[in-house]
């Protein structure tokens, strides 16, 4: 592992056969960050994580020099805004377990994907997101590790496409255990064009409702679909609508010093996409990005495809 450029550089990959399996492939690709799920993304149980198995993971993060910079991800069926008590109750209780096990592991911080409001009213949504973040915080305890909200394509009824609406879901007096996951290719899909001025905008927007200079967490994923389209697709950085300039101008954002950055992305056999999308992200870190906006431009484009301010919904 070396540090290169100003974020550092990494990926999600496979926890399958257990957490420390993850942190080694990790530590093979030369990884300075590292995303995993703690359990499959797509099922509520959630297994045991043994005494020795932390410890491996813990030994291998802090020997690969990742320690401080691993991340779990919540799984995507959690939905902290439904208006559904069983669901909503069912989330939070999920939300609580993996801010301790993440604890346990040393992780920085869990990744959420807010929710979604449904066919209910918005604020009612935020207002129970809110108060379910609030319950899983108590319940995972003052030592758990930080929750990380981040903020989505905006499809459907998804909460959070902006930086000003995830920070509505900030509980009272719980500023200081929650920080913010930006995705590039949620932003673009959200309707920031980040290869013009969406990228200020996104942090001048950060620095207003989160007083905060830079996010916690960066997903570096470039995208398929259009600027403004509110799908969220993923694809290998400088392989989609993106494109390399927008990568090489985050990756060399002063601002963003320290910052880790992780690939969503297919990893390939034996991780081999993963490893080819560092070294290409490593190259941009060398020079500056050339000139010449493409795809989507100016301000946020709502659902309507009309331009619209990307202040709070």
């Amino acid at each position: 592992m070396y540090h290169t450029g100003v974020l550092y550089l990494g990926a999600h990959l496979s926890a399958a056969g257990g957490v420390s399996r993850a942190a080694a492939a990790a530590v093979a690709c030369g990884c300075q960050a590292l995303q995993l799920f703690l359990r499959p993304p797509g099922r509520w149980q959630g297994g045991t994580l043994e005494a020795a198995e932390i410890a491996r993971f813990r030994a291998l993060a802090t020997a690969g020099g990742l320690a401080g910079r691993c991340f779990a991800h919540a799984p995507y069926l959690l939905n902290l805004a439904s208006a559904d008590d069983t669901l909503r109750q069912r989330s939070l209780a999920v939300l609580a377990e993996e801010l301790r096990a993440a604890d346990a592991l040393g992780l920085s911080g869990v990744v959420l994907h807010p929710g979604s409001a449904g066919d209910a009213a918005r604020g009612e949504a935020i207002l129970r997101c809110r108060d379910a973040i609030a319950e899983a915080l108590a319940r995972a305890g003052a030592g758990s590790a930080k929750l990380l909200l981040e903020g989505t394509a905006g499809a459907g009824h998804q909460l959070g496409a902006t930086p000003a609406e995830l920070a509505t879901l900030v509980p009272e007096g719980a500023a200081e255990r929650i920080g913010v996951c930006l995705d590039t290719a949620h932003l673009w899909a959200a309707g920031y064009h980040l290869e013009g001025d969406g990228w200020d905008e996104v942090l001048a927007e950060l620095a207003t409702h989160w007083g905060r200079v830079a996010p916690d967490l960066i997903h570096g994923n470039d995208s398929p679909v259009a600027c403004g389209s509110r799908r969220d697709r993923h694809a290998v950085p400088g392989e989609g609508q993106l494109g390399e300039a927008v990568f090489r101008k985050i990756l060399g954002d002063p601002r963003l010093e320290g910052v880790p950055m992780v690939l969503e992305i297919p990893p390939g056999a034996r991780n081999a996409t993963v490893l080819r999308a560092l070294a290409q992200l490593r190259k941009w870190t060398r020079t500056p990005a050339p000139a010449g906006p493409t795809g989507c431009r100016g301000r946020r484009r709502g659902r309507s495809g009309q331009a619209g301010s990307s202040s709070r919904r």
